[in-house]
């Protein structure tokens, strides 16, 4: 396995299935409640097994220390189903989205156990 860049992991990431994502459209598209389709989705990407990603907004706000960016603040979990009775350390992994945000904006770095889970899925 060769050590990516975290722009690298970055574009891996992102291109991981965002739950939240997909519920939000569909229920602007045919209504529903968006936290019971994001568990939905979880459920059938899991059965599927189908990396994802899970995320629960909170109400509070993050705060960039660098540059005073301010946005609401995100639990994401990153799940890789296949992984569940191999490694639980590349089952899932939990980041913020103010991590996301300094890595993209400021060429932070991945936590450790999220570089591994990212560059496994990209095996």
């Amino acid at each position: 396995m060769e050590n990516k860049t975290d722009q690298e992991l970055l574009t891996i990431y992102d291109a991981i299935p965002s739950l939240l994502d997909i519920a939000v459209a569909q229920v602007e598209a045919t209504g529903g409640y968006s936290y019971e389709i994001q568990d939905e989705l979880r459920g059938k990407f899991y059965s599927e097994g189908k990396v994802f990603r899970w995320s629960m907004p909170y109400r509070s706000l993050y705060k960039c220390f660098l540059c005073g960016h301010m946005s609401t603040q995100i639990q994401h979990m990153l799940v890789n189903p296949h992984m569940k009775d191999v490694d639980p350390a590349l089952h899932a992994v939990n980041l913020k989205e103010e991590d996301i945000h300094g890595i993209r904006e400021h060429g932070l770095n991945f936590s450790l156990e999220c570089r591994r889970f990212l560059e496994h899925v990209s095996e």
